[in-house]
């Protein structure tokens, strides 16, 4: 499984649906090494988060946008969980899925 989506981004709706764990670990890795997370977030909000009120939120919405950004000036595959589903059909030549 880690094998195909190796080259792969996820799709939005799998981040938009993953928002509250990816912030839990943020929190996580910033408790552990402050300045070092605080610079590379600075980095991809492209401003000072440390005077925003919202940080986790502001942040995620950088962070999101930044891989539908990546995602369509680069073509690359996009990656979605498998559903359990026996009516759905996967996209041929989807190396993702």
């Amino acid at each position: 499984m880690n094998n195909r989506k190796r080259d792969c981004l996820p799709e939005k709706d799998l981040v938009t649906h993953r928002k509250d764990g990816i912030i839990y670990y943020w929190q996580r890795l910033r408790g552990a090494m402050p300045a070092r997370f605080d610079a590379e977030a600075n980095r991809l909000a492209g401003m000072d988060l440390n005077r925003e009120r919202n940080l986790e939120t502001r942040l995620f919405t950088r962070f999101r946008d930044a891989i539908e950004y990546t995602a369509i000036q680069r073509s690359w595959q996009r990656w979605q969980p498998e559903r359990k589903s026996t009516t759905e059909h996967t996209e041929e030549g989807n190396k993702c899925s």
